[in-house]
């Protein structure tokens, strides 16, 4: 169980340093969300977070890929080893990653906003609750109408 907790312990470290430094490459190899990223077309926006992503699901995938087959540090049980690994290399890879990925996100947030929202807004009932059976797609026009039909006091 110790060994097992030191290779958890030295993999943590690991793959956090190592999504810490992929996130800063590219962070210089991609645009920054400002004003100019914004004002750009959809296309290029969807295709700028697309290409983010891809780079970072493919460098985690080949890095958990080659990781898994190396010798632990401490020996532990096979199925222990791949255990770890898996669990590590999900969860702090993507941890570190998106700790230092605040472009990303809000790039990603910005889309759905744009693109995404407006869409579900336009099909699925906006105003309600599925649980009292309210749902409905009219809008509600004034704080007034939402104050009478809730008694906030």
């Amino acid at each position: 169980m110790i060994f097992t907790s030191l290779n958890v312990g030295i993999l943590a470290i690991f793959y956090t340093t190592l999504g810490g430094v992929l996130s800063y490459v590219m962070h210089f190899l991609f645009d920054e969300f400002d004003d100019s990223w914004k004002g750009k077309a959809i296309s290029y926006q969807i295709y700028d977070v697309g290409v983010e992503l891809v780079v970072i699901g493919l460098v985690a995938f080949w890095l958990a890929y080659f990781i898994r087959d190396a010798p632990p540090i401490f020996h532990v049980s096979k199925p222990m080893d791949e255990l770890v690994d898996t669990y590590i290399s999900g969860i702090f890879f993507s941890f570190s990653l998106f700790l230092f990925f605040g472009d990303l996100e809000s790039k990603i947030k910005y889309l759905y906003e744009k693109a995404v929202d407006p869409v579900m807004k336009k099909n699925f009932p906006t105003q309600g609750s599925i649980l009292d059976g309210t749902l409905t797609f009219e809008s509600r026009k004034t704080d007034e109408n939402i104050n009478k039909n809730f008694n906030y006091q």
